[in-house]
């Protein structure tokens, strides 16, 4: 018990530390922030059964989107995309490390695609990052 305690507790702030850090430029490759907090939640969903914890991150992971942007549009494209991720990794087979991956490119082009598309459309490359 104490030990899921620790890893929950320590999850908290990689995910809150993750957050802040996706506000600032210190992470930056060619101009263009990685969307760590996305992955964090999504390696969450495969890392634990509880679906209470996943979607106490996404709420956490939503807050910290909203913060940081400057429309709340963001954060509902955020846990919207986050929850499509979590319903359909329960049916994935295979590897859950091949999944987490898969499921986050799915996730960053389908959240990308969503909150802006034109950006998509002119520069595809970017949008895995």
């Amino acid at each position: 018990m104490a030990r899921e305690f620790f890893l929950r507790l320590g999850a908290t702030f990689a995910l809150i530390a993750s957050g802040i850090l996706q506000q600032t430029f210190l992470i930056s490759i060619g101009g263009v922030k990685p969307n760590i907090l996305f992955a964090l939640v999504t390696v969450f969903m495969f890392i634990t059964s509880d679906a209470w914890w996943v979607i106490l991150c996404i709420v956490i992971g939503s807050a910290l989107v909203s913060i940081g942007s400057a429309s709340v549009a963001s954060a509902i494209f955020f846990a919207g995309t986050c929850f499509v991720i979590f319903f359909v990794s329960r049916v994935f087979p295979g590897k859950p490390f091949l999944n987490a991956l898969v499921a986050i490119a799915a996730g960053t082009v389908l959240f990308n695609v969503i909150l802006d598309w034109q950006f998509v459309k002119d520069s595809p490359s970017t949008v895995l990052f």
